[in-house]
């Protein structure tokens, strides 16, 4: 039922993710009736970047969408994780 009503807003963007997943975990995948896109936890990564709090900025324009990794207990971009 949902990939029916999803097929007509091929736009959608479903975000997922995992409790210990890092930033090397980011996995996208294109459906026809959307994207799903596995993010990193907010609470304790497992990899690459350990430190609690980090996550993604998420940034909308016409033209697609930007996954920005930051620190946000450090108030910090982490840009090569981008």
């Amino acid at each position: 039922m949902l990939k029916k009503l999803f097929s007509d807003y091929p736009q959608i963007v479903m975000l997922n993710g995992h409790i210990h997943n890092g930033f090397s975990v980011i996995e996208f995948i294109q459906r026809s009736y959307n994207t799903l896109v596995k993010i990193p936890s907010l609470t304790r990564g497992e990899n690459n970047v350990k430190s609690p709090g980090t996550g993604c900025l998420i940034k909308t324009s016409q033209d697609g969408i930007m996954f920005e990794a930051w620190d946000f207990y450090g108030n910090k971009k982490l840009a090569e994780y981008n």
